[in-house]
């Protein structure tokens, strides 16, 4: 099978994209569920959230096409 290789600047739209969107949905969640937390508490989560949401995406979306896979 052949298998296109991406370019550096599909690379970098497709990881700013994963990004922007999962930490819009984050924030966006934390207004929705009227989630008031102290602002380290608030850092902490969303570091935690935007890691566990984001690497799955960024595997699919960026690390398989990149690798050929």
């Amino acid at each position: 099978m052949i298998y296109r290789t991406l370019s550096t600047r599909q690379l970098i739209l497709r990881i700013m994209t994963i990004i922007s969107v999962v930490e819009f949905s984050i924030m966006n969640g934390f207004v929705f569920f009227h989630i008031e937390l102290n602002p380290l508490l608030e850092a902490a989560v969303d570091t935690i959230l935007l890691s566990l949401f984001s690497t799955p995406l960024l595997y699919v979306w960026v690390l398989r096409p990149y690798r050929g896979e």
